[in-house]
């Protein structure tokens, strides 16, 4: 299982999708990277995530159901690696996309020395790896739960129309981590402050419910991943409660 795991992250590593979102973030840091202080610490924050999250997703989701879409799945069955083992292999993968916005986001704070005109907490700088981390897992979730053509397009769709909805009407819930002014202590630099620790354990266990969605058909024992998404989303709701002003 780890070498299928490092076979598909290298998958979704290279995949043009993500590439794809890669270089639009490239492009818009710049060689010199913005003036403005938010705009600078914006790049560290909600870019990363407007630029990544999305083509993470899709690169995960298809290289998920590459096999399906190809027909090797119809043989797979024969397989010594059963379900559950490549769907966990396939989780792990998830992670190369946070990973690669967590070496970018770090790449920028190196290549402009730490200078984001705004103060800047470790939880600020883990959250946007976090969502994209929760985008791949999402892309997998879906991917074993509606596997049928053009649902993941619609469950994308779905999930950024209803963030940029709560982000209008409370904007210190988005996900995208889209915050507008900074304050000091623990807190997210937001219209009105609440904890930025908060916030990152609010899109952690985000995360962990979209991968007990994607062992949910998979598990041997279904109560499991079910009971583990229940606990996830009580968690989310605590999270979500304890991140507002």
């Amino acid at each position: 299982m780890p070498e299928l795991a490092r076979v598909q992250a290298w998958r979704v590593a290279r995949h043009p999708a993500l590439l794809l979102g890669l270089l639009w973030y490239v492009l818009g840091v710049g060689l010199d990277g913005p003036a403005a202080p938010y705009d600078r610490y914006s790049m560290v924050t909600a870019m990363l995530v407007f630029l990544l999250a999305v083509p993470a997703y899709f690169a995960v989701n298809l290289v998920a159901t590459s096999g399906r879409r190809s027909g090797v799945d119809e043989w797979t069955g024969a397989l010594p690696m059963p379900p559950l083992h490549r769907t966990v292999a396939m989780l792990l993968a998830a992670a190369a996309p946070a990973v690669i916005a967590a070496v970018a986001s770090l790449g920028w704070l190196a290549l402009h020395g730490g200078d984001t005109g705004l103060p800047l907490l470790w939880q600020h700088v883990a959250s946007p790896p976090a969502a994209i981390l929760g985008a791949g897992l999402l892309g997998v979730a879906v991917a074993r739960l509606l596997p049928w053509p053009g649902l993941p397009l619609v469950a994308v769709v779905a999930v950024v129309t209803a963030n940029a909805w709560v982000s209008a009407h409370w904007p210190y819930l988005g996900a995208y981590v889209d915050f507008v002014r900074s304050t000091g202590g623990d807190a997210i630099p937001a219209r009105e402050p609440g904890s930025a620790g908060w916030h990152l354990g609010y899109l952690l266990a985000l995360c962990a419910l979209a991968a007990a969605g994607a062992l949910l058909p998979v598990a041997r024992r279904p109560w499991l991943p079910f009971a583990a998404g229940a606990l996830a989303g009580v968690v989310v709701l605590v999270a979500c409660s304890l991140q507002l002003p």
